[in-house]
């Protein structure tokens, strides 16, 4: 049973881990093959104008954005807290004493 339905009493579908995703790895493509585009595109051009630096640029922050994102989620796939507050569930740990499940 999830955190939350312990709260609420009703179950809902959890998401997978960030870092079992596809979502994150296929932006990074995306951000980083776009970014690269734009910039050969921009240092081949005599005069490139200031928009088309700005968007090479703003791609490739994008891609480090979400490289982070997918790192960070990735690190903490298996951290108990995590898996703990996104409704997994917790065999490794026992239950702290004084727990609401001891009382009964």
């Amino acid at each position: 049973m999830s955190v939350f339905s312990q709260r609420t009493g009703t179950d809902v579908p959890r998401a997978s881990a960030p870092g079992k995703s596809l979502v994150l790895p296929g932006l990074m493509v995306l951000t980083i093959v776009l970014g690269l585009v734009l910039i050969q595109d921009v240092s081949t051009k005599p005069g490139p104008s200031a928009v088309e630096i700005a968007l090479a640029v703003v791609s490739l922050v994008c891609f480090v954005v979400v490289f982070a994102l997918h790192l960070v989620g990735w690190l903490l796939r298996e951290h108990d807290q995590w898996r703990r507050a996104h409704g997994f569930a917790v065999s490794s740990t026992p239950a702290p004493p004084g727990n609401a499940a001891d009382s009964n």
